[in-house]
């Protein structure tokens, strides 16, 4: 028994080439291609996010610097205000003071003023009296 070669092979191997080809131009490239540029895509949006993380975190980064550079200056400037108003503040209380002193010093000598007069007067009339005494005391032992 000899087989006769089937020659229908031949052309179901044509048709499978040709199936495959067109199969290959207008399913598996246009799909490869999809697939790969789906991929380029991913990795793109990937590194786009990782530059807007980092971005993010300089921003973030200058953010808090500043915050605190600005936290820094309002307290310098809080404390140069307190400063300035215990300057003040002692400058009112020396004020205060050399006007007390002076008005103290003022009354002072008002004081010792009015403590002459009246040891003068006292004087004059502690004389008066002494004098009346010693009238009274002579003129009562006379007579």
């Amino acid at each position: 028994m000899q087989l006769a070669p089937d020659y229908t092979i031949i052309a179901q191997v044509a048709l499978f080439i040709i199936f495959w080809m067109v199969f290959k131009a207008f399913v598996v490239g246009p799909t490869s291609g999809v697939l790969a540029e789906r991929h380029r895509r991913t990795v793109q949006a990937g590194i786009d996010a990782e530059q807007l993380a980092a971005a993010a975190e300089e921003d973030r980064l200058r953010y808090d610097q500043r915050l605190l550079e600005q936290r820094h200056q309002m307290a310098q400037e809080a404390e140069a205000a307190r400063r300035n108003a215990i300057a003040a503040s002692n400058e009112e209380i020396a004020g205060a003071r050399t006007k007390i002193s002076l008005d103290l010093a003022h009354r002072r000598e008002t004081v010792a003023r009015q403590v002459e007069e009246a040891r003068r007067a006292l004087g004059d009339e502690a004389e008066q009296v002494a004098a009346e005494m010693l009238k009274r005391v002579a003129g009562n032992g006379h007579a």
